[in-house]
């Protein structure tokens, strides 16, 4: 994938969705975007730290939503905390 980044926003919106299949796929595929990613990628993609910022709140929003299945409420937190390291630097 040449901009990873650029995935996760879709990849949200998709593991926000009701769909069973997709939405707990999407979650875990942005999981596994996110373990991925080094500050060097994101300078490398020219990702800006408040994208990143913004992002991770995208996904803390997921992870706390209560009607969302808890395993892609725990992959959407996997990725929160992952971008927020990265945009904390």
């Amino acid at each position: 994938m040449r901009d990873p980044v650029a995935a996760l926003g879709p990849l949200g919106t998709l593991a926000r969705g009701r769909d069973p299949d997709l939405a707990p796929a999407a979650a875990q595929a942005a999981a596994t975007i996110a373990r991925s990613l080094t500050l060097i990628a994101l300078a490398h993609h020219e990702v800006m730290r408040s994208e990143i910022a913004q992002l991770a709140s995208v996904y803390a929003q997921l992870g706390a939503d209560t009607t969302a299945r808890a395993d892609i409420r725990a992959a959407a937190l996997v990725v929160a905390s992952k971008l927020r390291g990265l945009a904390a630097g």
